[in-house]
């Protein structure tokens, strides 16, 4: 910690309260609060440091919080990206904050994450065998482990995050870092069990930057230990959900799922067209496919029998959602951000960024998780973290 940057007693504050936040996360349990909360702590401390002289901020730290701005304005859409603007920026705030004050002990802070996730895991078993409720999803999400969590790949990112976390920030105690490894095989279950393809994709693209970090020799462990729990645990899913497994990978192109998804990407396509340069706001689409919906779902289904009479929130997918809700300049914006976050955690010397850009890329194929916490916590909360490399402390580390 750093003294008078504020207070100590703030500063105590700060570092329970972000490993209320990693806690709150895994069990799903007032985190929007526990978010906002820490993102206005971070931001007060950053402010008050600043004020004080004890830190000096580079001009390339606004570039985020310009982002920020961007989405509260909402060119195409007027203020319609508010609560996105929110909890982008109180995820960057707090990550920011938590690097400056807390480099030395983020294992610490970060291991809660990945430790309530599991812990989570077996209450829920736990109450299955005590109470016979079922373990694994009901109607909509009918055989897919979701947990207290809204949707099963809610749980397969932020599982996903578990293990990034484990992986670039090991505990220096020896008994508790091979216990972040038997976490990290936990966590590899509940990802196979969410039978989220989409989380599969964006694991299996991490494993790629993974192997081309640490080398290929290296990842054979790995990929081992994957193959081995995938293996244990396909056979406790439904026939259902084993054969959604099999269709992704047997005929992709025909699979029902993929196949729904393409009267989604034609319409945000087509908003793209009309308003390419600022947008639409990316929570209009749920109302723009309400009316498209409504319009046209007959000729719609002639064309395409896996047309879903469902209003969708977002374009399901990372790159038609990001240029349909805030156009080439603000997806400008947020590329710029992104970017600049894998070079400062290089500087910093972790690779957290790369893993979280590898699974993005994959898993925002065919899924978009802007729109919620979980999402500003995966992708904001690290990027907070990595652009601490442009400021500089005055203050002496105590």
């Amino acid at each position: 910690m750093t003294a008078d940057m504020p207070s100590q007693r703030i500063q105590r504050l700060f570092f329970f309260w972000m490993i209320a936040l990693c806690i709150s996360f895994g069990f799903d349990l007032w985190s929007y609060f526990v978010l906002y909360t820490s993102g206005l702590l971070g931001f007060f401390i950053l402010v008050q440091a600043r004020r004080r002289k004890h830190i000096e901020i580079d001009w390339k730290f606004f570039i985020p919080v310009l982002f920020f701005i961007y989405l509260v304005i909402t060119p195409g859409n007027p203020l319609k990206d508010l609560h996105v603007a929110g909890i982008f920026s109180a995820a960057f705030f707090a990550g920011a904050a938590g690097w400056l004050l807390f480099r030395d002990r983020l294992h610490t802070i970060l291991f809660a994450l990945p430790a309530a996730l599991a812990a989570n895991f077996f209450l829920s078993c736990l109450r299955t065998l005590l109470f016979d409720a079922p373990l694994l999803g009901t109607s909509g999400n009918a055989g897919r482990l979701a947990l207290s969590f809204s949707h099963p790949n809610v749980l397969g990112e932020l599982s996903a995050l578990g293990i990034f976390f484990l992986l670039c920030f090991p505990h220096p105690n020896r008994t508790i870092r091979y216990t972040g490894y038997g976490l990290m095989a936990i966590l590899s279950i509940m990802i196979v069990l969410s039978v989220g393809r989409s989380s599969y994709l964006g694991m299996a693209s991490a494993l790629f930057v993974f192997a081309a970090i640490r080398s290929w020799k290296k990842s054979l462990a790995s990929v081992a230990i994957l193959l081995v729990v995938a293996c244990a645990a396909f056979p406790f899913m439904p026939d259902s959900e084993q054969q959604r497994i099999f269709n992704a990978f047997q005929a992709p192109l025909e699979d029902s799922t993929y196949q729904s998804r393409l009267p989604i990407w034609s319409l945000a396509y087509q908003k793209i067209t009309e308003a390419p340069f600022f947008g639409n706001g990316l929570r209009t689409f749920q109302i723009h496919y309400q009316e498209h919906l409504d319009r046209n779902y007959d000729t719609l289904k002639a064309e395409n029998l896996h047309t879903e009479f469902r209003y969708f929130k977002h374009p399901h997918s990372i790159y038609l959602a990001a240029i349909y809700g805030w156009g080439i300049v603000g997806t400008a914006l947020l590329v710029a951000c992104w970017v600049m976050a894998i070079r400062y955690g290089h500087y910093q010397g972790h690779h957290l960024m790369l893993y979280i850009t590898g699974f993005m890329l994959a898993f925002g194929l065919f899924d978009v998780r802007f729109l919620s916490r979980d999402g500003a916590l995966f992708l904001f909360f690290p990027i907070g973290m990595a652009f601490t490399h442009t400021i500089r402390i005055r203050t002496k580390l105590t």
